[in-house]
Order: structure tokens, then sequence, then C-alpha cells
């Protein structure tokens, strides 16, 4: 909506827009032109003309009422209760749009989240205030993980007080709702916040949902003292978003339109993460992207990973065999398991790593070949993988394993690999 004559007006600022039947809906500034503003309607255009349409500008950003009452609540990304409870009643009012931790004020992460999944706590450890992706692709099991590993983290720990924050954005009802009946199972509701967005719900809609979330977040962690574990999913339908509001910008662009400056707001949002100096709180974040065809060099999921700490990448090749969680050891790594990995630790994960990545190197060769093209040591690193992969990597669903059976299981693999082994 492009609206002459204003002034004073600034980038970001909210408006109001009164339509000639007497409804209000909302916009903010996109550009400006001289006395010239571009802006981007929170809703449909229905109902506007030029004569009988009024624009109110705010002369403030969009701002998020927060209080602890927002536990267990369900809200749209603009803070606005959709599950049939009342408004909540604000201790404090704050901008969407905060700062990234300021490098001098944090403190580095130290201690493990354990998961009880061995995928990850063997060699890609999660860390309290991390910032881990998981990249995914169509139809694998990225909800799941992330709220498996959120439920145990937040009932890990019964000394501290943990809350999640999860924010669906353009996920279909069934995942937001699987979401949101598995911290129910585990008694966690009363911990959690949600915030949903349509995948077509407006750009600017889809574009607070992350940040809206992360406002929540800082304030029970910094303000509150709680743990707090943050899931956005999907964060393609967001730098979809990112796409749109660029277009309308004009802005320049690189591949597949995304804007440049995509790596710059990736990193506003994640460096929100992590701890404060002097702060008892902490903020852990798991951003979900999913994966067009499945390349993880595209340029959002790789974007994405240059900012975080690291990433889970899901295999659909393990996916289709059954294997649950269906995690790819080979692409996945944590820049801040070596923190915390003891010497013969990481020394038994390499070997494990190291074998695992020979026999699939020998398991697609004898599937191309046949049999023949291996000698009786690549026949048994491939057969090494796929024991691997069925007793190391699968697991049921929504079961738990200590750090120590994860470690044993590595050590029963590799004696049957005749690897010799330090206890």
């Amino acid at each position: 909506m492009l609206v002459s004559q204003v002034e004073g007006a600034v980038c970001g600022e909210l408006a109001e827009v009164h339509l000639p039947d007497g409804s209000i809906s909302r916009c903010q500034v996109l550009e400006i032109n001289g006395d010239t503003v571009l802006a981007e309607l929170f809703g449909s255009s229905a109902g506007m003309d030029v004569d009988n349409t009024k624009i109110h500008f705010l002369g403030r950003a969009f701002e998020l009422g927060i209080s602890t009452d927002v536990l267990g609540r369900v809200f749209n990304s603009m803070g606005e209760p959709v599950d049939g409870g009342p408004r909540i009643l604000p201790d404090v009012r704050r901008s969407i749009n905060g700062l990234p931790i300021n490098p001098a004020a944090r403190d580095v992460p130290v201690k493990t989240i354990d998961t009880g999944i061995s995928a990850i706590d063997g060699s890609n450890a999660i860390m309290r205030g991390q910032k881990l992706a998981i990249f995914s692709g169509a139809g694998l099991p990225h909800t799941e993980l992330a709220a498996h590993i959120a439920r145990i983290a937040a009932s890990g720990d019964p000394e501290a007080e943990y809350a999640i924050v999860f924010a669906s954005i353009g996920l279909s009802f069934e995942e937001t709702e699987y979401v949101i009946q598995e911290f129910r199972r585990a008694e966690l509701i009363d911990s959690t916040v949600t915030f949903t967005c349509k995948a077509g719900s407006p750009a600017l809609e889809r574009f607070a949902a992350p940040r809206t979330a992360l406002t929540t977040a800082e304030y029970l962690a910094f303000d509150k003292g709680m743990h707090v574990f943050v899931i956005l999913s999907d964060m393609m339908c967001y730098a979809e978003a990112l796409r749109e509001l660029s277009s309308a910008k004009n802005s320049p662009s690189f591949e597949s339109g995304y804007p440049r400056y995509l790596h710059r707001d990736f990193s506003e949002i994640c460096e929100r993460a992590g701890l404060r100096a002097g702060k008892k709180g902490s903020v852990t974040l798991l951003p979900v992207v999913s994966m067009p065809g499945d390349k993880k060099t595209h340029s959002v999921p790789d974007t994405l990973g240059h900012v975080c700490e690291g990433q889970i990448v899901l295999s659909r090749e393990l996916h289709t065999k059954g294997i649950y969680p269906p995690v790819d050891l080979l692409a996945s790594g944590s820049r801040l398991w070596d923190v915390v990995a003891g010497i013969e630790h990481r020394d038994l994960m390499n070997r494990l790593l190291s074998s695992y990545a020979s026999g699939k190197e020998f398991e697609s060769l004898i599937n191309s070949f046949g049999s023949e093209a291996a000698d009786d040591r690549g026949k048994k690193l491939a057969d090494f993988s796929s024991k691997l992969e069925k007793k190391y990597i699968c697991q049921e669903p929504n079961t738990g394993r200590s750090a120590g059976e994860t470690s044993l299981i590595a050590k029963e693999l590799l004696r049957g690999l005749d690897e010799p082994i330090t206890e």
C-alpha cells in the first residue's frame, strides 16, 4: 500500500488502517521515499478505497505485552490469544525487534543438555544456551525430533526451572497439534508458550513469528531466571516471507530471489539466544529448516548453518529404512562438542564415525557392483555400518538412553569390528 503526503514516519513503524466499514487493520512501514510511504498490510486489502480509508501512524514499532501468564497459552504470531482464553495483562511491553546479545556480555555454554538420543548426545552435544539448527526435508520427522529434544531437556533436570517456546511457522495443523499433545502428555503444557502462524498468513505475520517467540523467551530467561528452549519451525517459511518483503521494497537479491541481507537477518535472530553474564536464565535455540530437494547447499539452510553453532541433519535414506531418529551422523556436527567431550570419549566417537564412513563407502560399492567389489575387510565394514544404524542410531520414539548406554553400544559395535577399546 502506497501512502502519500506523510511526514515524520520511520521504517518499521506501525500504523492503523481505518476502513470505511469502521473496522481497523494494521500495517507496517517498509520504505520511505520523500513524503511517500510503502506499507505492508497485515491482512487483506478488501474493503479499502482511496477516498474513505484513513491511515493513523502510531509512532512506534510492534510491541509485545508479556507476563508469566503466557505459559500454557497459544497465541498467533502477533501475540493475540487463539486458544479461547483471555488477553494477557502484561508486566512489560517490549519491541519484538530485540538486539543480539553483546559478545562482551555473553557467557560460554558449559552445561550439556542430555536429550536421551544416542545420535545427538554421542557426538553432537547440545549445550544450554547453544544455537543448533535441524536440517530436514519434506516428510521427515523434524517436528517430532524437536519436540522430543525439548521434552527430554525440560524434564531431565528437576532442580532447574524450564520453559518451552514453540513457534509454528507454516506448519500444518496436525504437526502443531502433535507438538502440543506431546508436551501435554509429558505434563509440560503449563510450561509451554505456543505461537502459530499459517503458511498462507501475510508476510509480516510470518516475519514477526520468530521475533515474537524470542522476545517471550528473553523475558522468561533473563527477567524470570528460567532456562528456555525455543523451537522455530519452519525457517524456510520465514525465509519466504523475507523474500516477499524484500521484493516489495525492490531490494537487491541473490540466489532464488532471497535478499542479500539474509545472513544478517538470520544472525539478528539467532544471536538473541545464549547466556548473558550475570543472568541466571538461558535461551537455547533449535531452528528447524526444510531443505528444498534435500539440498544442504540451498541458500537458506546453508546460511542458517553458518550463523548457528552446528547442525543436526536428517537423512531420507535412513528414514526410508525405518530408522528413527534418522540423524545423518556424518553430516551432523556441533562446534561445542569438543568443549565437553573427554579425550577417551572423543577418541571412541572418532573411531566410530571413521569406521561408519568407510562402511558406507563399501556399502555403496557393493550395492553398485556386487559383493565381489569389496574384500573381507570391506564387507565387514559394510556390515558394521548397517548394524550401527540399527543398534546405535535407531531407538524407540519417546525413549531415552543414558550417556553410559550410548558409550556401551558404541564399544560393542567396535569390538565386533575387532577394534581395540579402552575401558
